[in-house]
């Protein structure tokens, strides 16, 4: 059993990893005002100190701790770092994603050190203000003269009785740091507290004597100029909230306006959590903690398996180690770690400066079985081939030379055992390699190498005779390199021994990608489904949307085409989209035997051609693009032959929006959808159906 201390975005985001398993869980907030619909979790409400958590977990038999509670909560934190170590369970601490620190903004320790430097500013600028603070290491630089002339304007509308000018500081710390501000107040500093717009936040303003008129009251999606604009002020201080918190937000608008900022500094969690910060690296950690949770396990695309042998490699070359795991940056920019097969070789093309073996001797040499100790796997003795990473550096920091300089010409390779998870994919288990140089510029080339196959027809993300190494992972691996080293450049060779064997029991030889399979992903992570889980999965995440009252669901095939209707329908709660990935047929089905009468599909075009012809499920197992009805669509939509049978060279269904004129766009997207809706209609035959087809850029149709 897991407890899941939440009330935050971040304890949403966990909760709904978790209702994936089908498994009881219990998920605790301090006031219970967060409105969550849960069908496995079991919402508790009320603070909950040392003694409280230790006999709820000890009556509850709880296993796992997953911590999701807001950053500054330290009380909460230290109370379930010390029942943890009574019961001796794990707790993993679902972290918030931290933008690096600005040098704009003055940081304080805590709330008592922002006190301290707000009062000495305060002394400042009594008579005018100035624009430079040197406190405790802090220095903010100079505001833009059009800012300072404006804030000066404010303040000039501000003088008391005395002639002095009065000094606005708006918080955005929260209710709870009324108390603590009250110094600033008694200062005379006028202190204005934006707070969450509901009952128990303002009684409690209230109660600590704070008038109406020094309220704000945040309210989602609105612009933080409009609290800014109103209340004039010459300094914000708020809070290190991280992403999910609109700490950008705010600091830039403020900023923009020329005005002070003030940051508390988040405090530091108990070292003996394992932090993660996003769903698919807490599902992950979950998955390793408590296996029996998730009934199917997630995996690791070979575009996260490439990234993460890349950066292994380049570590290898750059830092002269050979990491057992690394840390990867995934597209929604949360962490995962990865384990790695460490540096399987160091080599040089002037092999004469460092190594005797030719290239080709070095490449029959890596799969050579281990002689001895069978103690030791086969990978950390494939990771001491040639001689170490440590060693090459010693050599060239002995050098007379620039270290840079010694390491062109040598190259690092790593590699990563794919780990798909329960999904059946065929390339389970496969060894997923990366060979890194170091280059002259700053760029960062990527190339396919044995068992990665090219492309041979148009219609993907590169022209043919490139590999095919998706948009995807690739910006992955540069955006990796660069984090880490962003003054250098690379060039990266990806290769997967076999690949070319396996890719002949994929769909690459039918989709015209020869000699090795594709590396892909997305999101970077693989969510294992049977065909029964995943339908089940649909029908819970349909319950949520009925039991959260939603009168509309809006059903879509996966993340980045709901993204786009979220956009639209910005007025529906996250609990109206349910993804349907291919089983567009059962989802309808589904939300109609349970009431739903107001029904969106979103869908994009590859899957809507086949839904189109008469396909409910739309996976390429089942059912492959036919061009020939393609052919029937764009003449019924009063297409020329000429587009007809260029039409028919097409590799995939996406490309249809690049050869359509404009002139016929909105008449072929008209049939397009007036055929999904009459396959689509016998399943809800008394609902309300709307289809949307949506592109590539997100223009819903």
């Amino acid at each position: 059993m897991i407890l899941v201390f939440g009330g935050t975005t971040e304890g949403r985001m966990a909760a709904k990893e978790l209702e994936e398993a089908g498994s009881v869980f219990y998920y605790s907030t301090k006031g219970g005002e967060q409105q969550l619909t849960l069908l496995h979790g079991q919402l508790i409400s009320g603070a909950m100190d040392r003694e409280e958590i230790t006999e709820f977990c000890n009556s509850n038999n709880i296993r796992l701790i997953i911590d999701a509670a807001h950053p500054f909560a330290s009380e909460l934190h230290c109370n379930i770092a010390e029942a943890s170590k009574i019961l001796n369970i794990p707790v993993i601490r679902f972290e918030r994603i931290y933008p690096p620190r600005d040098s704009r903004i003055v940081w304080c320790k805590d709330f008592s050190d922002a006190v301290s430097i707000i009062s000495n500013e305060f002394k400042r600028h009594s008579v005018e203000p100035k624009r430079h603070l040197e406190k405790c290491g802090h220095l903010v630089s100079e505001c833009r003269d059009s800012a300072a002339k404006q804030r000066n304007n404010i303040a000039a509308q501000r003088r008391d009785n005395t002639g002095r000018k009065s000094w606005r500081l708006l918080s955005t710390a929260g209710v709870q740091s009324i108390p603590k501000l009250r110094p600033l107040e008694e200062a005379g500093i006028e202190v204005f507290h934006r707070i969450l717009d509901r009952p128990s936040s303002r009684e409690l303003a209230y109660r600590y004597g704070v008038a109406l008129e020094h309220l704000c009251f945040y309210r989602r999606d609105e612009d933080e100029n409009v609290e800014i604009d109103r209340v004039g002020p010459d300094a914000i201080l708020l809070k290190e909230s991280g992403l999910t918190g609109g700490y950008i937000q705010k600091t830039e608008a403020a900023l923009n306006k020329g005005i002070m900022v003030f940051a508390i500094e988040r405090p530091l969690m108990p070292e003996s959590f394992v932090t993660v910060n996003g769903p698919y690296g807490m599902r992950r950690m979950v998955e390793k903690l408590l296996p029996e949770f998730f009934p199917l396990h997630s995996g690791l695309t070979t575009g996260s398996c490439a990234t993460a042998a890349a950066v292994a490699a380049a570590k290898c070359l750059m830092e002269g180690i050979c990491p057992e795991s690394v840390d990867i940056l995934l597209p929604d920019e949360e962490n995962i770690s990865v384990d790695t097969c460490c540096a399987v070789s160091l080599e040089t093309e002037r092999c004469n400066t460092v190594s005797s073996q030719t290239e080709s001797e070095t490449q029959n040499a890596l799969p050579t079985e281990p002689e001895t100790n069978s103690s030791v796997s086969p990978e950390a003795e494939r990771c001491s081939t040639l001689f170490s990473a440590s060693e090459l550096h010693d050599t060239i920091s002995s050098e007379p030379e620039s270290q840079l300089d010694r390491l062109k010409g040598i190259k690092a390779e790593a590699f990563v055992i794919k780990d798909s998870g329960d999904d059946p994919d065929v390339t389970d288990k496969m060894e997923i390699h990366a060979k890194v140089f170091l280059l002259d510029s700053a760029d960062i080339l990527i190339e396919g190498g044995a068992g990665v196959g090219r492309i041979t027809l148009q219609g993907f993300d590169y022209p043919p005779g490139e590999a095919a190494i998706n948009k995807g992972p690739r910006k992955m691996i540069a955006d990796n390199l660069k984090r880490l080293y962003p003054n250098n450049g690379f060039k990266v060779i990806i290769s997967v021994p076999g690949g070319e064997d396996v890719a002949r029991r994929t769909f690459n030889p039918r989709l015209g990608i020869e000699g090795g399979i594709s590396i892909i992903g997305v999101s970077g992570i693989i969510k294992p489904f049977s065909e029964e889980g995943f339908i089940n999965s649909i029908r819970k995440c349909m319950d949520v949307a009925k039991a959260s009252g939603c009168s509309r669901v809006v059903i879509n095939s996966g993340a980045k085409s709901e993204n786009f209707l979220k956009d639209y329908y910005k007025e529906l709660p996250p609990q109206c989209f349910v993804q349907y990935g291919n089983k567009i047929g059962d989802t309808i089905s589904i939300a109609y035997e349970l009431g739903f009468r107001q029904i969106t599909l979103g869908v994009m075009l590859g899957k809507a051609v086949k839904l189109a012809a008469g396909n409910l499920d739309t996976h390429s197992s089942a059912v492959t693009m036919d061009r020939d009805f393609i052919a029937t669509i764009l003449k019924s939509a009063g297409c020329e032959k000429e587009l007809v049978e260029k039409a028919q060279s097409i590799t995939l269904a996406r490309e249809l929006w690049d050869i359509l004129p404009d002139n016929l766009l909105q008449s072929f997207v008209n049939e397009i959808k007036m055929r999904c809706k009459k396959v689509c209609l016998p399943l809800c035959p008394e609902a309300d159906l709307i289809i949307f087809l949506i592109d590539d850029s997100g223009k819903i149709y």
